[in-house]
This record gives structure tokens, C-alpha cells and sequence, in this order.
């Protein structure tokens, strides 16, 4: 739709609006409206209060384990209010349980069979560069300490990690509904960082899968190859290499981190021949750590090109 620019005065420009769009919008004489500019274009928005995003469910028995993700879910899709109606008084422990690994919702209701969940942060685009910042370093906290403790051989200490990874949980959700709600900086990127935070929340994940796995596995005496563990050590360069994607030559940087990859799936092979129950199972999760950290590069590489065609 095309409008003629009016000009009053010497300086001042004006552009009618749509009068359908007016009256969808509700939009009144002397309302604001906000006017944002993106690259070459310029977005009219209605400056007014958005509405409230809710969903309502039923949870039963054999929904244990959706119970487990559901706040990350729903907290993902940047949902303000979830309603939950329950088939038992367990069902409604277990979400008040999971509920305190996601700061961002609190009960604000609960009756016999149902309780409401509410988010009480306010999101701002502002703060996503802070969170994102956060959530590589969060994740690489993990990882190095992860690393640390199976050089000690001190497989139990790793129960003591398990908060990095909620810590992730946390950070991510905040990013992907301040992404949903508001935006990324360069709008046409943010399917890319959103990409990307997902990414990091699995990344954290398998390192976490790690840590539980040798912590049970660490009563049968159990002691990792040096070869194992070098390549736990190059999966941690690999994660290492992909935050440094914006201070370096990020084309050098994502070649490097491709070849660094092939060469930690080439070495792998030798652990899953060996046949060694521990390490295989092991290796297949830091190869799924790899091939996340992979779609991370790519999502991270659209993102940083996206800014430099800007400059």
C-alpha cells in the first residue's frame, strides 16, 4: 500500500494512515504510535500495552515426563499465563517442583484439581545481547569444569554441576520470549539467534547428560582413555571457537571449526571400535555436542553477516 508524503512547514513531513487500520488497531486522535527504523525501512506500530498471551491444558498421570519441559515449552513461546487443570495431587507437586528451576513463572492460583502459572519478568530487547553473552558463558562454564573434574577423576563431584545446566535453561527461555515478544535488533535475524539459543540450551543439555552418566557409572571403579578424555578436550575448543566467531575473521573462524569437527569424528571412530560401554556412550553424546555446536556456527555465521553487510 502506497501513501504520499504531505510536507507542512519547512522541516515537518507527514503520512496518512490506513482508516482500516486505524479501526483495528483502535487507534484514537492523539494516540502515540511507535515509529522504528530498520535499515531502510521504517515500521509504524500501535505504542499500546500487548496482550496477554495464555494457554489452558490438562495434564494426566502419563504426562510425567512432558510435565519435566513444559515450562521451557510454553516460557520458549513467550506465554505470559498457563493454566493447568491436573488429575491428582502428584501431577500438581511435580509441576510446583519443576516450576523452581524457571524463575520467570510463579503460582498465582492453585485450587484441587488446577493452578495458574503466571511469568513476572517484563521482557526488553535491550537486555537479549547481556543474556545471550550469558548463555555462551554459562555453557562453557560447564563444559570446562566438566572437563576438570574427569581429569581429576572425581566423577562424583559432577552432581554439582546440574545448576549450569538449569542456569542455561533459564537464560535461554528469557532470550527466545524477549525474541518472540520483541524482536531481535536486525529483525530479519531473528530466526538465526533464535536458532542459536536453542542450540546452546541442547549443547548444555548433553553436557549435562555427561556429568549424570559418570557421576552413577563413577561406583564400578571407573577410570576414561587419555584418549577420551583429549577429545572431551577438543570438543570444549570447538564449543571455545564458536564464541570467538565475532572477534576473529568469522569466515577463518567457521572453517577452522568445521575441520576441528571432521577431526573429532574421525578419532571418535577409534572409541566407538573399542567397544568400552562407558566411553561409547560417552562419545555419543559429545558427537552430539559437536553436531549442535555445528548448527550454532551456522545460525551464528547468518547472524554476524547479516551485521556486517550493515556497516
Amino acid at each position: 500500500m502506497k501513501r504520499s508524503i504531505i510536507k507542512l512547514g519547512s522541516k515537518t513531513h507527514v503520512v496518512s494512515l490506513p482508516q482500516h487500520w486505524i479501526e483495528k488497531l483502535g487507534i484514537n486522535k492523539k494516540d502515540e504510535v511507535e515509529v522504528t527504523e530498520r535499515g531502510e525501512d521504517l515500521i509504524i506500530s500501535p505504542n499500546k500495552k500487548p496482550t496477554k498471551k495464555t494457554i489452558k491444558i490438562k495434564l494426566s498421570a502419563k504426562d510425567k515426563r512432558f510435565i519435566r519441559n513444559l515450562f521451557l515449552i510454553f516460557g520458549s513461546l513467550a506465554y505470559d499465563e498457563v493454566e493447568i487443570e491436573v488429575e491428582n495431587r502428584e501431577i500438581m507437586h511435580l509441576l510446583h517442583e519443576t516450576a523452581q528451576s524457571f524463575s520467570n513463572f510463579v503460582l498465582v492460583e492453585q485450587e484441587k484439581n488446577k493452578c495458574v502459572y503466571r511469568t513476572v519478568s517484563k521482557e526488553s530487547k535491550e537486555e537479549f545481547n547481556y543474556i545471550l553473552d550469558k548463555c555462551f558463558q554459562v555453557t562453557q562454564s560447564l563444559a570446562n569444569n566438566f572437563l576438570e573434574i574427569v581429569k581429576e577423576e572425581k566423577y562424583q563431584d559432577l552432581q554439582t554441576l546440574y545448576p549450569f545446566e538449569k542456569t542455561n535453561n533459564q537464560l535461554t527461555t528469557m532470550g527466545q520470549r524477549i525474541l518472540i515478544k520483541c524482536g531481535y535488533e536486525d529483525q530479519d535475524k531473528t530466526c538465526f539467534v533464535y536458532l542459536l539459543l536453542w542450540n546452546l540450551e541442547v549443547i548444555a543439555d548433553f553436557y549435562r547428560r555427561c556429568c549424570s552418566f559418570l557421576a552413577e557409572e563413577c561406583k564400578k571403579n571407573l577410570k576414561l582413555s587419555k584418549k577420551l578424555v583429549s577429545l572431551i578436550e577438543q570438543t570444549n575448543k570447538l564449543l571455545d571457537s564458536l564464541s570467538t566467531l565475532p572477534k576473529e575473521s568469522p569466515v577463518q573462524t567457521f572453517v577452522d571449526l568445521f575441520e576441528l569437527k571432521a577431526n573429532i569424528g574421525d578419532e571418535m571412530n577409534i572409541i566407538f571400535k573399542s567397544g568400552k560401554y562407558e566411553e561409547v556412550i560417552i562419545g555419543h553424546y559429545l558427537m552430539d555436542i559437536v553436531t549442535y555446536i555445528q548448527d550454532c556456527a551456522i545460525a551464528y555465521l547468518g547472524v554476524l553477516y547479516g551485521k556486517e553487510e550493515t556497516k
